[in-house]
């Protein structure tokens, strides 16, 4: 397994060849393949009871000693005759071919099922794949999140760093008591501690990147870095209502497949009650034996029909009833589902993009804040602790948008995929 095509410059890694590399390598995406060819295998089976059966049987015997009849005409002088009529070694074989005529309406019936199956099968592969694509880019957002968590982390050490500094100067300048140095570095220690967590907190996110394309965990991917002006604002409009028939989700059109397939299963349950016809043309061939013809042939028909057994086949079509059913209650119940899914994402996103509105502004407001108390505790107006809760204030508020920015991009995602889209389609500008 390899990521060297999809690697950007400096090692990072587009979403796109993110998603691409997830689909040659993940799993899921192995597995729903592997679906698909038993189901096209379980197709040609199906599609193979519809031809004659030929059937070839062969077999040789050892006898002990040959057998012999004696012939005797009773009050004749001629004394009794001795006849072989079996050899020591007899062989015989037979070609016979079989073709059925009243089961093809069960054998057609479980072609349609087995071929709806495979239909429903691939639709599914869909799925998977999305779903893939969904996971991918959730954990191509948090490892942006978590990186620019680092970042933010970084900045709020490197400030309190300088405030540590400023504040000993003041000290030593006799113009602050030693308990505010002394909360400074306390500050700073609990800074540099958070940075540490942050990147521990990176590096898993990267390892979950590699994990959901498929890559061994123990490998890192970086994310290519995604501006805010990169994330599109039109909105996300659905081709169709759920439930449509044009619904874009494969999940609507893969249960309709399932409810045909369980409908075909119902037919072919009706058929088994019929009587079994069949078709026959037999060569055979036996040596060794005078009660058997050297060569023969026959065709001729067979019918059977087991009219009495408990009720095993007829039950079998209240079983197939059931799962029809169950079936058409499904696909009920999954446009209800859509509905309430395509309703959440919208309503995510739309609180994700007005919560990232205030958090963009409470992060210039604490940033005024902070430069306002710097200045204060400059002109020894404002203490240090006022100082330091500035700081930690304007670190709160970057980590809010980021996280803010980060249910943006999730909540597009998510909304993208609720209607069916391919979901990162659109999702940057990149």
């Amino acid at each position: 397994i390899t990521t060297a095509h999809a690697a950007e410059p400096g090692g990072r890694m587009s979403l796109e060849d993110c998603v691409r590399t997830a689909h040659d390598n993940n799993e899921e995406s192995e597995r729903a393949d592997a679906k698909i060819e038993e189901a096209a295998a379980a197709r040609k089976i199906a599609r193979g009871n519809f031809g004659p059966k030929l059937m070839w049987e062969a077999g040789i015997q050892r006898w002990a000693e040959p057998v012999e009849l004696e012939f005797a005409i009773p009050g004749s002088p001629i004394p009794p005759m001795a006849m072989e009529v079996q050899d020591t070694t007899t062989m015989q074989m037979s070609f016979t071919a079989a073709q059925p005529v009243t089961s093809l309406w069960a054998i057609y019936e479980g072609y349609q099922a087995a071929k709806l199956g495979e239909d429903a099968a691939r639709v599914e592969a869909r799925t998977v794949g999305q779903d893939v694509e969904k996971n991918v880019a959730d954990a191509y957002f948090q490892a942006l999140m978590a990186e620019r968590f680092v970042e933010i982390s970084g900045l709020s050490t490197e400030l309190i760093a300088a405030h540590v500094k400023r504040a000993k100067s003041l000290y030593d300048n006799e113009l602050i008591a030693k308990n505010h140095v002394l909360e400074a570095e306390v500050r700073l220690a609990q800074a540099k501690a958070d940075h540490i967590k942050a990147k521990g907190g990176m590096s898993l996110a990267r390892s979950n990147l590699a994990f959901q394309m498929g890559l061994p965990a123990d490998q890192e991917i970086a994310p290519q870095r995604i501006e805010p002006t990169d994330v599109p604002t039109a909105p996300i409009r659905p081709v169709a209502e759920p439930g449509a028939e044009n619904m874009e989700r494969p999940e609507v059109a893969a249960a309709r497949l399932r409810a045909q397939q369980a409908e075909a299963g119902y037919r072919a349950a009706w058929a088994l009650m019929l009587p079994q016809v069949n078709l026959l043309a037999s060569a055979q061939y036996a040596k060794g034996s005078e009660f058997q013809q050297e060569a023969a042939y026959f065709v001729g028909a067979q019918a059977t029909w087991t009219f009495w057994e408990w009720g095993s086949t007829y039950y079998g079509i209240d079983q197939a009833k059931a799962r029809m059913r169950q079936a058409r209650s499904g696909i009920r119940q999954l446009n209800e589902g859509l509905r309430l899914e395509v309703k959440k994402a919208s309503i995510d996103l739309d609180s994700a993009t007005k919560k990232l509105e205030v958090m963009r502004s409470s992060v210039a407001q604490a940033e005024e804040n902070l430069r306002i108390v710097q200045k204060r505790f400059d002109n020894d107006v404002s203490t240090s602790t006022d100082v330091l809760d500035a700081q930690m204030l304007l670190a709160k508020a970057r980590m809010d948008e980021a996280l803010a920015y980060h249910e943006v991009l999730q909540s597009r995602v998510a909304l993208r995929r609720a209607l069916g889209k391919k979901p990162t389609e659109g999702a940057t500008r990149q």
